[in-house]
């Protein structure tokens, strides 16, 4: 009974943040409503179809460099797409060329030209951690927002996007609620106070293997081992919430007075409280953490959507 109660509240949670923080999801759009059927249908199917089967085998070369926006980029972690006059500064981690996957196309498509600054384990928020690059903790944040807050020609706004599980201090330890809070805060903040519309795009939920988690999991390694039994691969929201900060990013972006868009319903059912590894024909993970970029380009309608408030798109 108390497990009853407590999904209840997680679901309670999600939806209350979900109306507050995003113009755009106070209502539910038909866009969002199918996404959540999306969910609830694979949430009910147990075996793998062709088409999962094929985007199963693909994951083994989905990447950035494997999609069109990869040749618009230099040195990788600086992209510019587009040659509008009005354009949208995208800035995070990892997260960011994921996401592009689906932002860039529906920006492009209103006109806009899209300029991406992100660094691979490297979170946009004011925090020293552990990272691939040693510019992460030194120089690459605040040139990154400089890039944004200093341009002559200022962006219609901001979306920053980042990784709220794996983020590893230098002392070796995870971030606290509130130093993560506080950190994105800070960031958020340096673009709201010059000015800037600032969009914080939530976290993805991970996925994980029963109630264990490991940033190594592979969803999709879990899909190809139950073909007939893809219940086997769904995760708890419950549970997964416990490693995604979902609730520090929604506290930044309070602090900050940025929207926050919460994308947990767009990946896990609001009814039964569970996230499936497959999501209609893709499976939807390349890795515990991150979207697959073949998936993310299908959310390029639910993004649109869910930025028609902010960047009030036509």
């Amino acid at each position: 009974m108390n497990g009853m109660r407590n999904g209840r509240r997680v679901a309670a949670l999600i939806l209350a943040g979900f109306a507050c923080f995003s113009p755009m999801v106070g209502a539910t759009s038909t866009v969002a409503a199918s996404q959540q059927t999306a969910v609830r249908q694979s949430l009910t199917t147990s075996v793998a179809s062709t088409a999962v089967r094929d985007s199963l085998t693909a994951l083994v070369s989905d990447s950035m460099e494997n999609t069109a926006l990869f040749d618009s980029c230099k040195l990788a972690v600086s992209c510019s797409w587009g040659t509008g006059s009005k354009w949208v500064a995208l800035y995070g981690d990892s997260h960011a060329p994921m996401w592009a996957t689906a932002i860039v196309p529906a920006l492009l498509s209103k006109g806009f030209r899209v300029s991406m600054n992100w660094m691979p384990g490297c979170t946009p928020a004011h925090l020293t951690v552990q990272s691939p690059s040693a510019l992460c903790n030194t120089t690459w944040r605040g040139t990154a927002e400089n890039n944004v807050i200093k341009a002559k020609n200022k962006p219609v706004a901001v979306i920053v996007m980042e990784r709220t599980s794996d983020i590893t201090l230098t002392n070796g330890k995870p971030p606290t609620k509130k130093q993560l809070s506080n950190g994105l805060a800070t960031t958020l903040s340096n673009f709201t106070k010059a000015g800037l519309k600032v969009v914080l795009l939530g976290d993805n939920p991970v996925m994980m293997s029963g109630d264990t988690y490991s940033g190594t999991y592979l969803p999709g390694g879990c899909v190809s081992l139950h073909l007939t039994s893809l219940r086997s691969c769904d995760t708890s929201l419950a549970t997964s919430l416990k490693f995604t900060f979902t609730t520090a990013e929604r506290d930044a972006a309070a602090a900050a007075h940025a929207t926050y868009i919460d994308t947990t319903p767009w990946f896990c059912s609001t009814l039964t409280q569970q996230c499936p590894s497959v999501i209609g024909n893709y499976v939807a993970y390349r890795d515990a953490g991150h979207l697959s970029f073949a998936y993310a380009a299908t959310l390029r309608n639910l993004v649109t959507e869910a930025l028609r408030g902010p960047l009030r798109l036509s």
